[in-house]
């Protein structure tokens, strides 16, 4: 499962066009467990990448992206937070990581098993990808120069 919640924020991640795909037709299970999971769900917009499916919806005023397999299993969920909304020992932690970077992106991802946030942090030349780890600290998940 860890593989499928790496897979999924890297996708998400590197996902910023989601504004401009076009709906899909989607599966009933789905539709069926996303309605029980997110009730109230608005502007759900629905796509299908690879062997997912991927709704990108609003929820209490958030825009949100959820992830399901193909028979309908709920595989994740992920949205954009701010500095503010991590816990206090991952705020804490990553200032210390952050040196010359800025935060770019930050976003967490949960499940069954737990939340993680992932935090894309920048500077004029390279690009850092940091996973939050249950302890509240933070591990390179991807670095680009």
């Amino acid at each position: 499962m860890k593989k499928i919640t790496m897979l999924i924020a890297m996708v998400f991640a590197l996902t910023t066009s989601y504004g401009f795909r076009e709906e899909e037709p989607v599966d009933k299970r789905v539709l069926s467990t996303f309605e029980g999971k997110f009730e109230g769900a608005t502007d759900v917009v629905w796509t299908v990448e690879h062997n997912y499916y991927e709704a990108i919806f609003t929820l209490h005023n958030q825009r949100m992206f959820a992830f399901y397999r193909l028979d309908g299993q709920f595989l994740a969920v992920t949205r954009y937070i701010s500095p503010n909304a991590l816990p206090l020992l991952l705020q804490s932690n990553l200032k210390k990581l952050m040196c010359d970077y800025w935060i770019a992106d930050l976003f967490e991802v949960a499940n069954e098993e737990g939340t993680v946030y992932y935090a894309t942090l920048r500077k004029a030349d390279s690009k850092m990808i940091l996973e939050s780890m249950p302890t509240g600290n933070w591990v390179v998940f991807e670095k680009d120069k």
